[in-house]
């Protein structure tokens, strides 16, 4: 079995994933196989190790992974984890005090959504009810653990700075794909106060204070310089994908801040 598999970039996230055993008869072509796979990609700001079918690994293999936390750290990228790691490898790297520096995730516990009912979806993938209290969100993209991820540490930082925001407490398999499973909120959505209004005309003055307020609320929240991205500039990455389908004037449009050059 190859110890180090195709690597995938998601969301400026680099996940390697490991396999079968690294000791110290594969050690040197495991180092040389990592180096070349992030040598491959550029701009990408956290490197994640998937150990899901790594069934053992060696001092030798502990050496090269901090080997790569060194050079991370000095690249200023975020700190090196590895997601997905079986009991058996838990147990070596406890042992050793690796897990007391390093970000180490024992494997997902897994649940199956058989039955449940769907109470939302959208272009991620699907929310279902688990029970009258939790709901999971199962995405639709089986690499979906660095987006998972991004959105617990972004929700963190907004509940923070007081805006009312639902936090996902754990992460689990489901089938072949993740999910992130939240207390389920006894709250109405925008969408909900829009049909619950559309047939009383004479509340859409309060209905749009409701709107203005969230607004004011988001608007007036202060954040330290790189806490969350801009939207803006999330979107305008996304265009570049689009690019090849829009006549030109109107792709300039969108890189010119809707200014034409």
């Amino acid at each position: 079995m190859e110890s180090v598999k195709k690597s995938r970039i998601d969301n400026s996230v680099l996940l390697i994933p490991l396999a079968g055993v690294i000791n110290a008869d594969n050690a040197s072509a495991v180092a040389q196989k990592i180096a070349e796979q992030r040598a491959a990609v550029r701009d990408y700001t956290a490197l994640v190790f998937d150990a899901k079918d790594l069934t053992y690994i060696s001092s030798a293999g502990l050496r090269i992974i901090m080997q790569v936390i060194k050079e991370e750290k000095l690249r200023k990228h975020a700190p090196v984890s590895l997601i997905e790691v079986s009991k058996d490898v838990y147990d070596i790297l406890d042992m050793t005090g690796f897990t007391t520096f390093v970000d180490v995730q024992k494997a997902l516990r897994e649940i199956s959504v058989e039955g449940c009912p769907v109470i939302g979806a959208g272009f991620f993938g699907k929310v279902y009810r688990l029970n009258p209290e939790t709901v999971v969100k199962v995405y639709a993209n089986e690499e979906s653990i660095p987006v998972i991820k991004r959105e617990q540490a972004r929700a963190k930082k907004a509940f923070i700075k007081g805006i009312p925001t639902a936090i996902s407490y754990d992460i689990v398999r489901v089938g072949d794909t993740y999910g992130s499973v939240f207390e389920l909120l006894q709250a109405k959505s925008f969408n909900d106060w829009i049909l619950e209004y559309e047939d009383c005309p004479e509340k859409l003055d309060e209905l749009t204070w409701l709107y203005v307020s969230c607004l004011k609320q988001v608007h007036d929240t202060e954040l330290d310089m790189g806490d969350l991205p801009f939207a803006r500039d999330e979107m305008l990455e996304k265009v570049a994908a689009l690019q090849v389908y829009l006549p030109q004037a109107f792709g300039t449009l969108f890189w010119h801040g809707g200014k034409t050059a």
